[in-house]
């Protein structure tokens, strides 16, 4: 009886619908004129869970001052890759109160923090020794529950700054949605952007471009291996492409 009904209600339907938008009888030998009554508009609308959030202020160097700026990086990295998430909306710095001093945020800090909206706070701070090496303290707060949800500290050369960032943001990503992000991975592709087809190696966001192969040849289908740490990946370096034996070989490149 129920399959009737919904099959009697999907027919009334489908009639209210060709009735609603078929022509009227004095207008069957031509169409329609374009009006704005019977042009289609469709509008897109952002879909899903509101966006979560979230400030950071640069990073505070403790160290000299000539290592200032990565600070100010290291904020912006973090900005973007939460940013690409889609889960985060990243506050400007403009609305920012007070600047923190530390990573260790006090409890009556945090009400200037909530009072600009932010629902989490990303606080850091790091230290640059003689020989580059770079140790970066963060912590994501939660504003509300004024506590940290999570703690992080990274030690590394500073060439590496932007991928301890990269860390990071899949911490937080993972706090807030149970899942980590992809930002600490690495992607690989092929371009002809020198004129041969080359494999090239990068973060997600583009940066640390590192082209893998030079023989000016035709190089295809890049892959990681399953342990991460070489490249497979087909070439035609060793021979025309005319001569099917020499067409392709697979290769392994480490990282």
């Amino acid at each position: 009886m129920s399959n009737r009904v919904s099959l009697v209600t999907a027919l009334l339907l489908g009639t209210c619908l060709l009735l609603a938008f078929s022509p009227s009888a004095s207008a069957q030998g031509s169409p329609p004129a374009a009006t704005d009554e019977n042009i289609l508009s469709i509008r897109v609308t952002p879909g899903g869970a509101p966006l979560f959030p979230v400030a950071i202020p640069d990073l505070i160097n403790k160290g000299e001052a000539r290592h200032a700026a990565l600070g100010m990086e290291g904020a912006l990295i973090l900005s973007h890759d939460l940013d690409y998430s889609f889960y985060f909306r990243i506050l400007s710095p403009s609305l920012f109160l007070r600047t923190p001093t530390s990573t260790r945020i006090p409890s009556g800090e945090f009400p200037a923090w909530s009072a600009i909206g932010a629902d989490a706070l990303i606080a850091g701070e790091y230290f640059v020794d003689s020989r580059n090496m770079v140790e970066v303290t963060l912590r994501l707060y939660d504003v509300s529950q004024r506590r940290a949800l999570v703690a992080k500290r990274y030690r590394g050369n500073v060439s590496e700054w932007r991928r301890i960032m990269h860390r990071f943001a899949d911490e937080t990503l993972r706090a807030i949605t149970g899942v980590r992000g992809p930002f600490y991975s690495r992607i690989v592709f092929a371009s002809n952007q020198t004129g041969a087809k080359e494999i090239y190696i990068a973060d997600p966001d583009g940066k640390r471009l590192r082209q893998v192969t030079t023989n000016r040849s035709i190089n295809l289908s890049p892959a990681f291996s399953p342990t991460g740490g070489a490249l497979i990946f087909t070439t035609y370096a060793a021979g025309a492409p005319s001569y099917p034996s020499h067409v392709s070989r697979l290769y392994f490149r480490r990282l």
